[in-house]
């Protein structure tokens, strides 16, 4: 009957756009290129189980789970382009941002300004790359398990998770989220059943149907290109030493960073909300909030798991309305729903146009444009090449052959290692020049080793513009 209101529907198309508008970015990303070039790939050539791209690599074992999702990123890009790609990744985000709106009841207008909060805080992390499916399809789960804890939907509906799972293992290693999310909500019934008041808590039947259906779906993973392996998979990125500290994304947030400032600022109206607001949450949200955050403390990757795991949460202490059970916070009769919608989609177009205008700049100062023409007219981009990490997806899609590029997973922590050593000229930073018989070297301007080569007989810079410089092994 909500959805009848036309304030419902106002409210929470605002909602789905100020939620879309903050998750849709230039096509930044480093690894954004050697996804779409592996859907190129797997669109003619099909699912590898080995590399067939890099130099250092190929033939390798390589476990390529984003399979679907990188022939999905290719097809939009190639049918609208990267903008396009922006705008759809933008939207699968707002539509997450959504579901969670529809599950939780409340005020309306208070819960798109806390979508706003949430979404803007959670925008530094979010870009066209395969991780948004996890976000997208946890956001489902949450909606249902949010209605069925509510005892709005019966403990049946929790079969859904089983064709979702099986999607979830083919778009993106993320899916032992839906595992660790349902086990905190079972484990917080069973808690909070004993200590609390179990108002929200799951009933022993539907517990029951919960057990069932995470075994059921475990068993579902192994329905990939890639079959059992995917059981223990995502356990080796977590338990990868050198990536944990080496990349931006799994290292801690630093609140120095301005772009973290409205993550803080959601956190703190979180806490807040938790110290002062009555009623106290209960104790699955609580689990819930604070592991979470816990997970965002130890890895900025993980900020946008909080945002949307912990906003449930969040709506209940700031968006409840005393007539919640009566009109569940229904619109009051006014102009503001409209107002509201009208802001957001003013808003969402001219996010749009910012992007049209600036991305191919952005991605001309990110990348080694120039440095790649000079490659291709020069005849270097067949030679042996040895690339600036954040560069080789750049390089693969354009048709060269990387060093290194952004599957960290496939090169292991040893080769990684090794990398890091020769571009910040730690001992042995020569074994990875001489071991792969480097010709070329692809570098930023900024890069230690660039420093170096300069310096040393037998390179020769043959290029330097404002993103790169190329030396040559004379």
């Amino acid at each position: 009957s909500r959805l009848r209101r036309p304030g419902w529907f106002a409210f929470g198309a605002a909602a789905f756009l100020f939620g879309s508008l903050l998750a849709t970015q230039p096509t930044r990303d480093p690894d954004l290129w050697w996804h779409l070039a592996d859907g190129r790939y797997f669109l003619s050539n099909g699912v590898p189980n080995t590399d067939p791209f890099s130099l250092t690599m190929r033939g390798a074992t390589w476990v390529a789970h984003e399979w679907l999702a990188d022939i999905f990123m290719f097809q939009v890009q190639d049918s609208l382009g990267l903008l396009g790609l922006s705008i759809v990744f933008g939207l699968l985000v707002g539509g997450a941002w959504l579901a969670v709106y529809a599950a939780v009841p409340g005020d309306p207008l208070r819960k798109v300004v806390l979508i706003g909060i949430a979404a803007g805080g959670v925008a530094p992390v979010v870009a066209a790359r395969p991780q948004m499916n996890t976000l997208v399809l946890l956001a489902l789960l949450i909606g249902l398990t949010e209605r069925i804890r509510a005892g709005a939907w019966a403990p049946t509906w929790f079969w859904l998770v089983v064709p979702m799972v099986i999607l979830w293992a083919n778009l993106h290693a993320g899916f032992y989220t839906a595992f660790a999310y349902l086990g905190v909500v079972a484990v917080g019934s069973i808690a909070d059943r004993r200590f609390g008041d179990g108002q929200r808590a799951l009933s022993n039947r539907a517990l029951g149907h919960l057990a069932a259906v995470l075994i059921v779906a475990f068993f579902g993973i192994a329905l990939t290109p890639h079959g059992t392996t995917l059981w223990t998979y995502p356990f080796a990125t977590l338990g990868d030493p050198v990536t944990q500290r080496s990349l931006v994304e799994w290292l801690p947030p630093t609140f120095h960073n301005r772009a973290l400032w409205f993550y803080l600022l959601y956190v703190v109206v979180g806490l807040v909300g938790i110290a002062i607001r009555r009623p106290r949450p209960d104790l699955i949200d609580i689990l819930l909030y604070a592991g979470t955050l816990a997970a965002s403390l130890f890895s900025v990757r993980h900020i946008a798991l909080h945002g949307i795991v912990s906003l449930p949460v969040v709506m209940r202490l700031w968006a409840s309305t005393p007539s919640e059970d009566d009109e569940a916070g229904e619109p009051r009769q006014s102009l503001l729903p409209v107002i509201v919608l009208v802001a957001a989609i003013a808003g969402y177009g001219l996010m749009v146009n910012r992007i049209a205008t600036i991305n191919d700049r952005l991605v001309e100062q990110r990348f080694p444009v120039g440095a790649l023409g000079h490659l291709q007219e020069s005849g270097l981009d067949d030679s042996r090449i040895y690339n600036d990490f954040p560069w080789g997806g750049y390089l693969l899609w354009n048709g060269v052959t990387p060093f290194i590029d952004g599957r960290t997973d496939m090169y292991g922590p040893e080769f990684l290692e090794g990398t890091l050593d020769t571009l910040f000229l730690r001992e042995d930073w020569r074994g990875s020049l001489d071991r792969y018989d480097i010709e070329t070297v692809l570098l930023t301007q900024e890069s230690p080793l660039a420093a170096m080569l300069g310096e040393l007989d037998g390179w020769d810079e043959v290029f330097r513009d404002e993103q790169a410089v190329i030396f040559v092994r004379g």
